[in-house]
């Protein structure tokens, strides 16, 4: 699945009327990139072209949502597929077993 929407999303108040309110709640979610789902597991793919605090963010957080939103009990892995890795952001993705997959470029033609 490509895109999908995870979390409470963010409301924008109570000035809004009710429809524009549940807009919002829905625009706002968090996406993932892709998500596999797999016979005993589930795994997210967040694709950058460099991987860096962001990705590692994304990559720690989107689990969670996941898990809460589509009510899982099963285990949610996480893979980074990128260009480039930061190098101080190595460590943190071996710390938190986020898997990364370097795609070198391709020389133009």
């Amino acid at each position: 699945m490509y895109d999908v929407p995870v979390g409470p999303g963010r409301d924008p108040g109570d000035s809004f009327e009710d429809p524009i309110r549940k807009m919002a709640l829905q625009l706002s979610k968090r996406r993932i990139d892709v998500v596999g789902i797999l016979p005993d597991g589930v795994e997210i793919f967040e694709l950058t072209q460099s991987a860096g605090l962001k990705s590692a963010g994304q990559a720690i957080v989107y689990p969670y949502w996941l898990a809460v939103t589509w009510e899982l009990t099963i285990p949610v892995t996480t893979t980074i597929i990128c260009r480039s890795c930061q190098p101080d952001i190595l460590p943190v993705l071996k710390a938190s077993n986020i898997r990364l997959v370097t795609i070198p470029a391709r020389p133009h033609a």
